[in-house]
């Protein structure tokens, strides 16, 4: 599965919040703001969803994905 929160879809959110990604099986790779990350079980990284992002999860990802306060 591949996910695309583009510039446009960053431009209409309004968000109080932060995705704080916890992989729980697989391995999942993101990007935000030109860094880049591949999870494995047991990694976690911090999405803003404010800025654009990219995620590809490969077969067997699990991904627990937990909204914080910025």
């Amino acid at each position: 599965m591949r996910v695309r929160h583009t510039p446009a879809h960053s431009a209409r959110t309004r968000s109080d919040e932060l995705f704080v990604c916890y992989q729980v099986s697989g391995s999942v790779f993101m990007a935000q703001n030109a860094s880049e990350v591949t999870l494995s079980a047991g990694t976690l990284t911090l999405i803003d969803p404010l800025l654009p992002y990219e995620c590809r999860f490969l077969d067997g990802s699990k991904t627990l994905v937990v909204k914080v306060p910025r």
